[in-house]
């Protein structure tokens, strides 16, 4: 229910009152507090949960009526009322490689469909939504374009589902797919839809970063751990990066198969006070013992008591709790507290106007004057932030190509001593060793220097932004701070969004063709009329050209891409900096400015749009008090 300024009006003269006055009216209500309202005009028998889709609607009919430019918030507010109106909750699957994700899924669901465990995923979630049958849709990268596949084979669904988000198959994503979303005739995803994420901490870097950006598309989340260690240095990084990004999270401890009981029991106690100790505690602290190869060939034969033995019935009453009430709770407070910020935004604004337009001119001009300096000195700031910003993009670059042109001469003399050592000991001539050698050793080898690279370089990146984030949100903070003081009204406690974005996307040549090698060994007639000696010479110079080639070519593609993630995340930084300083300035600066304006040009009743203002604070007010009691 909205407060028009009628109804505040009445509320004064229940309370005794007597409005003698547009000003007394506006001290009235921009003084009316959320107890106010709780305490003399709600009752709280008839009052239900809070109507969400409402509250929202509400807010937006309020913002296009007031006169000001608030489309950033409106947007917001619209994609608030998307995501809990669909009432979809997801639910991500996280785990580090070969922790049992995989298996666990397919136990959860009642047959192998999901790709092996011992196969690494590619950088491509998998989206798991309740269907009639089994079918695929594949979504692609800058692209409207899919495949689907539909088909009643188990094999066939699952092989498929192989060519697309399996490194062995679809190796640094070349195909370039977004995710892939499964549907499949299993009770549990009635009300709830799974996410098959690519496993952390494997040497594969890219794929957390993936998993990392996919996170906010996630209401909760099951972590799978293992008893072989409960938990390792990557996996307690990885947990802090998303404990903010997530409501949610159930811990799973796999392979509790080959622990005794009383291990089992040990190994959760000392995993309980390790996640204590870093921040995961509370009562709702849940750990839950597994054995998902147990659990997946109880599921495939149907054996009841191998499943209850498991552990999977455990995960699946879990599971179902959040698609019950919980699953409403917590996607309700995922949204709620991104709601309660832009309505502390808007209310900063519109409590600003509202207020410069009953203060006396002279100590409005002195206020706009101070916001002036202010807003100089934030975009001086700004200015001086950039600069700071360009020189630390120019010597993180200076950095990349220092390491880049090491890590050619590191891999050529690498790549050359395995391959000369292994001429030398081919006394047939016969390469074929020699070939299948380095075909498996190049791609392991720059997956391993793309893992190194890449993680040294997002850390350069964050520990560089993540300062200017924090002096950037401070300054931000104090221009509203600033405003609060001046004018006697309450500062938002956000200052506003997060301005770090940083997303990796490497890629590099995996499969590499060696048909010049392999045409100098093979000819009869070079063999037969050429000394061995002279051969060897040929052969190796041809491995040399070969093995330099390659190495400059998977360098380039490594150093270009880390080039270009080290460039996106310095722009959309910047980018996003600009806006909230704008928007900052609009809504201190600006208001005031224009409430200025209106009473300079006495273009309207100002006594009027006070009174019009106030209703608007006081219906903003009586939403923020339904989203601060859900």
């Amino acid at each position: 229910m909205l407060i028009t300024p009628e109804q505040a009006i009445k509320f004064q003269l229940s309370k005794g009152g007597i409005i003698i006055s547009s000003k007394d009216f506006c001290h009235t209500c921009n003084n009316l507090s959320n107890e106010d309202f709780r305490a003399e005009t709600e009752d709280k028998s008839e009052i239900p949960d809070p109507d969400i889709p409402g509250l929202i609607d509400d807010t937006i009919s309020i913002i296009d009526s007031s006169g000001r430019n608030f489309k950033r918030e409106r947007e917001e507010l619209e994609d608030l009322k998307t995501k809990f109106c669909a009432g979809c909750f997801n639910l991500s699957v996280l785990g580090q490689f070969k922790r049992g994700k995989s298996t666990l899924l397919n136990a959860v669901l009642g047959e192998k469909i999901l790709p092996d465990s011992v196969i690494p995923l590619t950088a491509v979630p998998t989206i798991i939504q309740k269907g009639p049958k089994r079918t695929l849709k594949v979504h692609y990268l800058n692209s409207d374009k899919t495949d689907e596949f539909k088909t009643e084979s188990l094999n066939e669904i699952r092989e498929i589902l192989n060519q697309y988000v399996t490194e062995k198959e679809n190796p640094g994503n070349l195909k370039d797919v977004d995710y892939v979303t499964l549907t499949h005739p299993a009770e549990i995803l009635k009300e709830i839809t799974l996410i098959d994420t690519p496993g952390i901490g494997s040497t594969n870097i890219h794929n957390t970063d993936m998993t990392i950006s996919f996170l906010p598309k996630c209401d909760a989340a099951l972590f799978i751990l293992s008893a072989d260690p409960p938990i390792t240095e990557t996996e307690l990084e990885f947990l802090k990066q998303i404990q903010t990004k997530v409501e949610k999270i159930i811990f799973v401890l796999n392979k509790t198969d080959y622990l005794s009981s009383d291990d089992i029991h040990t190994s959760i106690s000392f995993l309980k006070q390790v996640l204590k100790e870093n921040g995961f505690y509370g009562d709702e602290l849940i750990i839950l013992p597994l054995s998902a190869k147990n659990g997946l060939n109880a599921a495939v034969t149907g054996n009841e008591e191998m499943l209850e033995n498991s552990g999977v019935s455990l995960v699946l009453e879990e599971i179902k709790k959040l698609a019950g009430k919980e699953k409403d709770r917590l996607l309700k407070k995922a949204v709620m507290r991104k709601f309660s910020v832009i309505i502390d935004k808007l209310l900063l604004a519109i409590l600003l106007e509202r207020r410069s337009l009953e203060m006396p001119l002279k100590d409005l001009e002195e206020k706009i004057g101070i916001f002036k300096d202010n807003a100089e000195e934030l975009i001086k700031w700004r200015q001086y932030t950039g600069d700071l910003l360009v020189g630390d993009k120019k010597r993180i670059i200076g950095s990349l190509e220092d390491d880049c042109e090491a890590l050619r001469k590191e891999a050529t003399e690498k790549l050359m001593k395995s391959a000369v050592s292994e001429l030398e000991n081919n006394t047939n001539l016969d390469i074929s060793n020699l070939q299948n050698t380095l075909n498996t050793e190049i791609p392991v080898y720059f997956d391993e220097a793309l893992c190194r690279i890449t993680g040294e370089y997002n850390e350069l990146i964050t520990t560089s932004l993540s300062e200017y984030h924090n002096r950037s949100l401070d300054m931000i903070n104090s221009t509203r701070v600033l405003a609060a003081e001046l004018f006697e009204i309450p500062a938002p406690a956000s200052a506003g969004r997060d301005l770090l974005e940083i997303k990796y996307e490497p890629y590099w040549t995996s499969r590499i063709s060696w048909g010049g090698i392999s045409g100098i060994v093979t000819q009869s007639t070079i063999k037969k009329f050429m000394p061995d000696t002279y051969l060897k010479k040929k052969i190796r110079a041809e491995i040399e050209r070969t093995i330099s080639s390659l190495v400059i070519h998977n360098v380039e593609n490594l150093r270009w891409a880390t080039l270009q993630n080290i460039s996106t995340s310095f722009r959309k930084f910047s980018n996003r900096l600009d806006e909230e300083i704008e928007s900052a300035i609009d809504d201190t600066k600006g208001a005031s400015e224009a409430a200025l304006k209106k009473r300079q040009e006495k273009s309207e009743d100002i006594a009027g749009l006070i009174v019009r203002l106030d209703g608007t604070i006081a219906s903003l007010k009586k939403i923020s008090y339904g989203i601060n009691r859900s």
